[in-house]
């Protein structure tokens, strides 16, 4: 196993620790997500915004037009495998100050989700803040993130093009 010793700073907690990360899984992750992002371009612009583009890997969202931005995050499980779907908190409260529709989205084996960020949400406490994550990968990657109702989400279904997305092929 590969992988690489760094300093990880965990979120609002402000704790440091010294963890080796397992690179291949971060890549393996990371190429997943990537191609994901790839073939879910086209469903997004006939769903939600023909202008749609991809951004570069680094930038804060994954999708940019004039009037939207989309998040996407790929899972290798399926959209009933927990009561609520967690999102970094910053992607969250990104959305709740732009002046552009911000959709979050979800690629499951079992189909494509999405949530549009409302702030009734966050009020009434279908979408609370604490702390989550991952630490599969050799790190502990926790932070503060949001949690979402899974019945916030609504299933995209776009016959046109939802074929590719079929169960196996993630």
């Amino acid at each position: 196993m590969s992988g690489k010793k760094l300093m990880s700073y965990l979120g609002e907690n402000k704790v440091f620790s010294n963890y080796k990360m397992n690179e291949e899984k971060k890549q393996a992750d990371m190429k997943l997500g990537l191609e994901s992002e790839d073939e879910c371009l086209p469903i997004f612009r006939e769903m939600f915004d023909k202008h749609l583009c991809k951004t570069d890997h680094y930038s804060f969202m994954d999708y940019i037009s004039p009037k939207t931005y989309i998040e996407l995050k790929t899972r290798n499980c399926k959209s009933d495998a927990f009561n609520t779907i967690m999102i970094g908190k910053n992607k969250v409260e990104f959305s709740l100050k732009s002046k552009r529709k911000c959709i979050l989205a979800w690629r499951f084996t079992d189909g494509i989700f999405y949530y549009i960020v409302n702030k009734k949400d966050i009020e009434s406490g279908d979408v609370f803040y604490a702390m989550g994550g991952r630490s599969d990968r050799g790190i502990d990657e926790r932070k503060m993130v949001a949690y979402i109702k899974k019945e916030l989400l609504i299933k995209l279904s776009t016959p046109s093009l939802l074929d590719p997305l079929a169960e196996n092929h993630i």
